[in-house]
C-alpha cells in the first residue's frame, strides 16, 4: 500500500518541478527578449539623436557660412543642436530640390565605393573558399608547420620555423596596425561628416527662402484675421509667398532689438536686419519676443527706442 500510494505522489512532485522549471524557462526568457528590446531601443534613440545633434552642427556651420556669426557662439548645448536640427528637416521636407547635393556627393562617393568593393571583395573570397575545401585543408596543414603549437615531437628545425612564423605574424600585425587605424580613422570621419554638410546645405536652403528671399515680414493677425483665412479659398496658380518671421526684443517696454529671425534657441536668438545687413546673437533670458508686421521703421536711424503702445 505505501508503494502504491507513494508513487503517485512522486509522479505529481516531478510534474510539479517540471511546471516550476518550465515556469522559470518561460520567465527567464521573457526578461532576455525585454532586456534585448530595451538595448535596442536605446541604440535607435542614440543613433537618431546623433543624426539630429550633427544637422543641427551643420545648421550652425551655415549660419556663420551666410550670416558671419560663429558657429561656437549660436549654441551652447546639445538640446540646441537638437532645436537647430529642426531647420534643416523643414528645409528637406519642403525645399529638397533646391538643395546643392554636389558637395554632399563629392565628399561621400569615395567612402561609399571603398565600402562596396570591400563588400563585394569579402563576398567573392567567401563564394570561392567554399568551393576549395581540399585546398582549404591542405593549407591548414601547411601553416600548422609555421603557426601550430608547438609539441615534444617536433624537431630543432620545427621549433625555429614555428618561432618564427610566429614573430613574423606578431610583427606584421604592429607594423600594419597604425596604417589600419588611420584609414579607418579617416573612413569614418569623412562618413560622419556628410550628415553635418547635409545639415549646412539644408539650412543654407532654409535661410535663403525664409530669411533673405522675402520682401515682407509676416502679419500680426488678430483673431478675426485668423479665422477669415481659414475659410478663404487658395487661388490656383498663385505661386505661394514665404515671408519672414520678424520680431522686436523688449526690456522693461524698451526696444532693444527688431528683425528677421534667423534661428532661436533655448536661450539666445539670431537675428538679421535685411537693410543694413547686421547679425546679432541676443540672449533672451530677460527680454521679452514680439512678433511685429514691418521692421522698415524701427530699421531706419532716427526711429523711437520705444515700442507703441497699445490702446
Amino acid at each position: 500500500m505505501d508503494r502504491d500510494t507513494s508513487a503517485p505522489a512522486s509522479h505529481q512532485q516531478a510534474r510539479e518541478s517540471s511546471t516550476n522549471a518550465n515556469t522559470a524557462s518561460i520567465a527567464n526568457t521573457d526578461k532576455v527578449k525585454t532586456r534585448s528590446s530595451v538595448a535596442w531601443g536605446i541604440t535607435v534613440i542614440s543613433l537618431v539623436s546623433l543624426v539630429l545633434t550633427l544637422l543641427g552642427f551643420g545648421v550652425a556651420l551655415a549660419i556663420e557660412s551666410d550670416f558671419g556669426v560663429p558657429h561656437e557662439t549660436v549654441y551652447s548645448s546639445v538640446f540646441d543642436l537638437i532645436g537647430l536640427s529642426v531647420y534643416a528637416l523643414l528645409s528637406l521636407v519642403m525645399g529638397l530640390g533646391k538643395i546643392t547635393w554636389g558637395p554632399l556627393l563629392e565628399q561621400a562617393w569615395p567612402p561609399a565605393l571603398l565600402v562596396a568593393v570591400g563588400t563585394f571583395s569579402c563576398i567573392s573570397c567567401l563564394a570561392y573558399l567554399k568551393g576549395q575545401s581540399s585546398r582549404i585543408q591542405t593549407m591548414r596543414r601547411r601553416l600548422r608547420r609555421y603557426f601550430g603549437q608547438p609539441t615534444p615531437n617536433d624537431s630543432t628545425i620545427d621549433l625555429l620555423r614555428k618561432g618564427a612564423g610566429v614573430s613574423g605574424l606578431f610583427g606584421g600585425i604592429v607594423l600594419i596596425t597604425p596604417f589600419l587605424l588611420i584609414a579607418a580613422l579617416i573612413i569614418i570621419t569623412v562618413l560622419i561628416s556628410i550628415v553635418p554638410m547635409f545639415g549646412m546645405q539644408a539650412g543654407k536652403s532654409y535661410f535663403r527662402k525664409y530669411v533673405v528671399t522675402p520682401t515682407v515680414c509676416a502679419p500680426v493677425k488678430s483673431r478675426s484675421a485668423m479665422m477669415q483665412d481659414g475659410s478663404k479659398p487658395e487661388k490656383k496658380g498663385a505661386s505661394p509667398v514665404s515671408p519672414a518671421t520678424c520680431v522686436a526684443l523688449l526690456k522693461d517696454e524698451t526696444q532693444v532689438a527688431i528683425g528677421r529671425v534667423v534661428v532661436s534657441t533655448t536661450g539666445a536668438i539670431v537675428l538679421f536686419e535685411p537693410f543694413s545687413g547686421a547679425v546679432r546673437r541676443i540672449p533672451t533670458n530677460e527680454l521679452t519676443v514680439v512678433p511685429v508686421s514691418d521692421i522698415a521703421h524701427a530699421s531706419q536711424p532716427n526711429s523711437s527706442s520705444r515700442m507703441p503702445k497699445s490702446n
